[in-house]
């Protein structure tokens, strides 16, 4: 992801065809980004990072977005899958710059449906991590 600026609330910036503003920026805690690119991807996604007890900390990244029109499909058979595979990837650079070793992580989701078709994505996203 480049940015137009210094990692601030209002820098701009993205990757290829997603385009993001920050709306929060806590350092060493939080950044939120809001969707501009593509149109038919609206809301948001954010990183959290929460001290836990024994020395531990956990990151976490949640995407709450709507997705409609033809961004639908490439949001289940291409951004999606391309999009975890990062994010896991990330996971793992932040464990290893930490000195830890990598290991099988559980892939948590929580996936709201807000309509019929919300849910239809949401359940074949869930099947395709037990079957791939």
């Amino acid at each position: 992801m480049k940015l137009d600026r210094e990692l601030a609330e209002e820098a701009t910036g993205g990757h290829g065809p997603i385009q993001y503003v920050v709306t929060e920026y806590k350092p060493g805690k939080k950044i939120k980004f809001k969707f501009l690119e593509p149109a038919n991807f609206q809301g948001n996604h954010w990183f959290e990072i929460e001290e836990k007890e024994d020395k531990r900390t956990e990151i976490t990244h949640t995407i709450d977005m709507n997705v409609s029109g033809a961004a639908i499909l490439s949001w289940i058979f291409i951004i999606r899958p391309m999009h975890d595979a990062l994010i896991e990837d990330s996971f793992d650079k932040a464990a290893l710059n930490l000195g830890l070793n990598i290991r099988e992580h559980p892939i948590v989701m929580e996936l709201p449906c807000r309509s019929n078709l919300a849910c239809l994505v949401n359940n074949f996203n869930m099947l395709r991590y037990f079957f791939v």
